[in-house]
Order: structure tokens, then C-alpha cells, then sequence
């Protein structure tokens, strides 16, 4: 697990594309690894969402999609948890690519600091705020 002062190093959902949110993010200082980086050409599109949070996870990496359903599904919550991934979902599947790009930049001191707690948990990421979406601890949550 990265320090505390170590800044986090991301893992983008195919959800979220290989180009516009990394290359930002990249642009803005962040190491960024992409399922197309990660697994290759056409496996990405194959690997199951279990695998690549729990491979994510493992290596300290902070987990972004948009996948809002993630967090209502069993077998995702339950590798979320089994791994304490910290996961950051756009709340708003709709969006353009560059909206999509506009609330995860301008909401990355929020996402850095608070990827620096102990998962599992998974945030919702809005227009100009973060919030605290599930935890383990959270039993009111979505079974």
C-alpha cells in the first residue's frame, strides 16, 4: 500500500474509455493505468469486472468507472470488500466524454484525499463533490 504521501496511482474501467479521462488525468500529474495498458487489445473487453478490481486492488490502486450499478451488484461488492478496493464511480452515466473528464478533474483533491482511506468503499463522484456511496461497515447500504 502506497504512504500517505505517495500519490495514489489509478485504474480505469473500460466503462470510462482508454483515451480522454487518462490522458487528463496523465496531464495532470497522475500514473494511470487503463484496462487496455493492463490486459491488452480485446482481452479488456473480456476480463471480468471481479478480476480487474481485485488485480487493481492488490496493487494499491485507486478503481474509477462508471459502473453505478458496481456497487448494487453482489458479486462486485463482495470483491470490493474481499480486497478493501476504494472505488470512485461517476454518478452520472450519461455524460459526455469531456463532462466525464470536467467532474473527475475537478474533483481530484477530493478523490486524492480521500482515496487515502482504508477501503472497502466505493465514492460517487458528482459535478463538484464526492461522497461516501458504501462501506462495509455501512449494513443500510444496498444488499
Amino acid at each position: 500500500m502506497p504512504s500517505s504521501q505517495t500519490p495514489p496511482e489509478f485504474f480505469i474501467d473500460r466503462s470510462l474509455g482508454r483515451h480522454l479521462l487518462p490522458d487528463a488525468l496523465r496531464a495532470s500529474g497522475f500514473v494511470v493505468h487503463t484496462m487496455w495498458d493492463i490486459y491488452g487489445p480485446g482481452a479488456e473487453q473480456r476480463i471480468a469486472d471481479v478480476q480487474w478490481i481485485a488485480e487493481g486492488a492488490a496493487k494499491g490502486w485507486i478503481l474509477l468507472s462508471k459502473d453505478e450499478k458496481m456497487r448494487y451488484r453482489t458479486i462486485e461488492r463482495t470483491a470490493i470488500e474481499e480486497t478493501n478496493a476504494r472505488v470512485f464511480l461517476l454518478t452520472n452515466q450519461q455524460l459526455p466524454g469531456q463532462e466525464q473528464v470536467g467532474w473527475f478533474l475537478n474533483n481530484m483533491q477530493r478523490v486524492v484525499r480521500l482515496s487515502r482511506k482504508l477501503g472497502p468503499r466505493i465514492y460517487g463522484v458528482y459535478q463538484s463533490d464526492v461522497r461516501l456511496l458504501w462501506t462495509a461497515e455501512d449494513q443500510t447500504g444496498p444488499t
